[in-house]
This record gives C-alpha cells, structure tokens and sequence, in this order.
C-alpha cells in the first residue's frame, strides 16, 4: 500500500473529536497485512524497528525526473516522516508489539518508488543495566 501519514485529529459539531477517515482506512489496511505476517504473540520486550516508508513517483512528472529520483530520499512530498512513522506504530499496537511505548529505538527513511510500499524490520532488544 502507499504510505499515509498520521491525520491530525478533527473537530466535529458538539465540541467531539475524530480521526479523519483516511487515517482509519490505512491503520487497518497495515493491521491487517501485519496479521498476516505475523506469527506469534505481541512483543512485550523493548522493540527496535527500521522502517522504509517508498513514496509512490507522480505518474506526471518527466521520464527524466523520474529515473533521477528513483531510490532517492523524498523531501519535495507531503506527509512528514514522524507521522508515517506514527501511523505505523499505532496501527500495530496489539499485533506485533502491546503497545507502541515500547520502541525504544527507530531508523526511518521516506524514499522515491514506482510503487508505494512500507517495509518493516521489528526486533526485540535487551535493556541492559549499567
């Protein structure tokens, strides 16, 4: 699926909030991918995860512009990383890890594509004493 970043949460009439439909459609669109890759119960352990948000090229843009960019980070794209990164986290809460608290370490990168995919490595790491 093509990356989404994280919506802010909206205000309806009545003073209520929620979150926008966009954001709900891609938080289960990865929870349900993710349920289907992963075997096994949540991580309960401190987690490390190196993600790869690839930012799908607009079909309109030049062959030229295209081939230059390919593999390249995406800076000129809408939608930051940390909130990628956040949708990301929230939607797996209860499948690959309890709760997204326990990321204790991140590498993120948003890259030009063909196609718009996310790649996810979860570890589970030690916490060790000094």
């Amino acid at each position: 699926m093509d990356p989404v970043p994280k919506g802010r949460p909206r205000m309806a009439r009545g003073g209520f909030t929620y979150t926008p439909k966009r954001t709900r459609d891609a938080e289960s669109e990865i929870a349900f991918q993710a349920k289907q890759e992963w075997v096994g119960d949540p991580l309960s352990g401190a987690v490390s995860i190196i993600a790869t948000f690839n930012v799908r090229i607009p079909k309109s843009w030049p062959k030229k512009k295209k081939e230059r960019l390919r593999g390249r980070f995406c800076v000129q794209k809408r939608g930051d990383l940390d909130n990628y990164v956040k949708l990301l986290a929230d939607a797996l809460n209860g499948i690959i890890w309890e709760d997204d608290s326990q990321i204790v370490e991140i590498f993120a990168a948003k890259v030009w594509s063909d196609e718009g995919s996310i790649l996810l490595k979860v570890q589970e790491v030690d916490n060790f004493d000094e």
